[in-house]
């Protein structure tokens, strides 16, 4: 169930990023998902940090 995730975010233009999930067996699912070609998506494909991601903020919007 958890890999249509990243289908349905394509269908709609964005793109999931996730490091765990509960089915995988993860403490928490921990994903975000941006637009396609966005700021964080290039800082993503590229390796950089999104000023979120530096600050620990990503972690409040976790399931």
């Amino acid at each position: 169930m958890c890999a249509m995730d990243f289908i349905s975010a394509d269908l709609m233009g964005g793109v999931l990023y996730r490091t765990g999930t509960l089915a995988e067996g993860a403490e928490k699912c921990d994903f975000y998902v941006c637009k396609k070609d966005s700021k964080w998506d290039k800082e993503r494909k590229y390796g950089q940090q999104s000023k979120l991601q530096k600050q620990g903020e990503l972690g409040k919007w976790n399931m």
